[in-house]
């Protein structure tokens, strides 16, 4: 199994979005799958994308015991409202989330209604 990235922020994180079972959370930059595997731990389901397709792969095998709660789509950050549509999910989305790299800064949106959601 790859080791997973240590994630930044991760307190926050996990404040702002409360994980837990029957929330579903839209991690919006996947990268290895460290932020993902924290909110996994905790109950929540969660899609995960990423433009990567090497990155995918690598979170693919660190969240592989929570199968069947992550999905895990190849696709750019401004495509997440068409990803949700796909999978059938705009409404159930609980909260999204994004970690811009170097800056380690975290964008947090609660979903109050997903009709009001935009992607920069």
């Amino acid at each position: 199994m790859a080791p997973v990235h240590v994630p930044a922020m991760v307190t926050e994180t996990l404040q702002y979005l409360d994980p837990q079972p029957g929330k579903t959370i839209l991690d919006m930059t996947l990268g290895s799958g460290g932020h993902s595997l924290c909110l996994l731990e905790r109950g929540a389901r969660v899609i995960g994308i990423d433009r990567d397709p090497d990155a995918i792969e690598r979170a693919r095998e660190a969240l592989l015991r929570y199968a069947d709660r992550v999905v895990l789509v190849h696709a750019r950050l401004s495509d997440a409202r068409e990803v949700l549509e796909r999978l059938g999910v705009v409404q159930g989305v609980s909260a999204a989330f994004r970690l811009l790299g170097g800056a380690r800064f975290t964008s947090v949106w609660p979903l109050r209604a997903m009709r009001k959601f935009t992607l920069p």
